[in-house]
């Protein structure tokens, strides 16, 4: 089963952002009740995610799934939600990887707690990154980075 956003009793700020995503054909999301409209992913950027995935599928627990560019609602407001590039989840976030290409960098949100994560490792692309809770360490040495 695909995670969506419930469409039932959606608030304006919501059929605003699925109407300017229909529109424009860029990623909508609603974080902390902000409209954010971003490109859809390409090139290097698409290269990463499926790396990604290449590494995460095959060692996932049959009870997990992965899905890329699936929306997600967030716990602090019925309307925010997040459109990550991959998500792989069977309830709750509890890690959240961040992937800069620009930098060459990564974060790791782990621990969520009360809306918050409670731990933050930063890397750099070559650092492999423990994913104790799927027993997978991810080889970042072949991420590209933008120019």
């Amino acid at each position: 089963m695909t995670p969506t956003i419930p469409e039932l009793g959606m608030s304006r700020l919501r059929k605003a952002a699925e109407a300017a995503e229909e529109a424009t054909g860029l990623r909508a999301e609603i974080i902390r009740g902000v409209l954010m409209m971003s490109p859809t992913r390409r090139g290097r950027h698409a290269a990463i995610i499926n790396e990604l995935y290449a590494q995460l599928h095959p060692a996932l627990p049959d009870h997990l799934e992965s899905y890329q560019v699936a929306s997600v609602s967030l716990p602090d407001d019925k309307d925010d939600y997040a459109t990550p590039d991959l998500l792989v989840c069977d309830a709750g976030i509890p890690a959240y990887l961040l992937v800069d290409p620009r930098d060459g960098t990564w974060t790791l949100y782990t621990v969520p707690r009360e809306g918050a994560y409670q731990g933050v490792l930063h890397g750099r692309y070559g650092e492999g990154i423990e994913l104790p809770a799927l027993g997978v360490k991810i080889s970042t040495g072949g991420f590209t980075r933008y120019a």
